[in-house]
């Protein structure tokens, strides 16, 4: 959002005067290096308070220095107190011709609606992940380079629709000689697949001394990240519900899910998604497997025998 923002304040203020960024004029790369003075970026989070918004309406009397606008960045408004908040709604109402303000947040919902009744309002989406894969393929060719297609796609999928943390994960990525799919789960804390899968037939058969051994071995032999793993275990019991419920799914193991959704019903996926997914986090500084384990065992008391089934 604030790239987006950057890119604004160059249009506005851009040389090419088409009133678009051409990016390569002295504007364009000051705004993006972040040393042009016409454009200020505030960051509300640390800049919250009514006194700081006094002082930027004091500033907003003078006029831009080497641009048409002066533009100014909020970032993450909805932290502003409900003060400051109230303090810039009588600049927003009636701000001076040569200034811009622009707002950007996380949390929309936090920001007071008499300020959001005064500004266009823009929700930016995620991206798919087969865009940020075709991306982050052009990005190796670009620099005559080789990554595993499994790879790439991992990277996509951690992503979680942000481009920029993509393009992060695979700068870190193309430094290593190793660059496997299993090289890069372990290098970010997160179990393979395979380690998921066999978690979720513990689950399954309701063993809970084979679901606690393997928790263990995880996190004292292969470093795993606890967090990470019960939140890959969500994503796991998510498609099996979707095969469950006849719905399209696709999975690098799909066809081991498959097999794996035949040993659970309905109400028990429910079950196990509500133990892992919406029950409270019980992270312990001292015994970080029990944010995994109490979950397990919840979810494997609460199941129906599977003799039942």
């Amino acid at each position: 959002k604030t790239t987006i923002a950057r890119i604004l304040a160059a249009s506005v203020n851009c040389l090419d005067g088409n009133g678009i960024s051409c990016g390569i004029c002295e504007t364009c790369r000051q705004v993006q290096a972040g040393s042009y003075q016409d454009v200020v970026e505030i960051d509300a989070a640390s800049n919250r308070g009514i006194g700081e918004i006094r002082t930027l309406k004091d500033r907003i009397t003078y006029m831009p220095v080497d641009g048409k606008f002066k533009v100014y960045i909020i970032d993450e408004a909805h932290q502003l107190t409900a003060e400051a908040s109230n303090a810039l709604l009588k600049t927003l109402e009636e701000p001076p011709a040569h200034i811009i303000f622009i707002l950007c947040t996380t949390e929309p919902q936090k920001v007071l609606a008499t300020i959001k009744s005064r500004c266009q309002i823009y929700n930016f989406k995620l991206v798919p992940e087969r865009l940020i894969t075709d991306r982050l393929k052009q990005v190796i060719v670009d620099q005559k380079d080789s990554v595993p297609i499994d790879t790439v796609e991992y990277i996509s999928q951690q992503a979680e629709g942000s481009v920029r943390d993509a393009l992060s994960l695979l700068d870190v990525i193309l430094g290593l000689e190793d660059r496997s799919l299993g090289r890069i789960q372990q290098m970010i804390g997160k179990a393979n697949y395979t380690a998921i899968g066999d978690f979720v037939s513990w689950l399954a058969e309701r063993s809970a001394g084979k679901a606690l051994r393997l928790i263990n071995l995880l996190y004292n032999e292969q470093m795993t990240d606890m967090k990470l793993f019960r939140e890959d275990i969500v994503v796991w019991l998510r498609g099996l519900l979707y095969i469950v419920t006849g719905t399209n799914f696709n999975h690098p193991l799909l066809e081991r899910m498959k097999r794996q959704a035949m040993d659970f019903d309905l109400k028990d996926l429910m079950i196990c998604l509500e133990a892992f997914a919406t029950k409270a986090d019980t992270y312990s500084p001292f015994f970080p497997q029990l944010i995994v384990e109490l979950p397990a065992l919840d979810a494997i008391t609460r199941m129906k025998p599977q003799e039942d089934f």
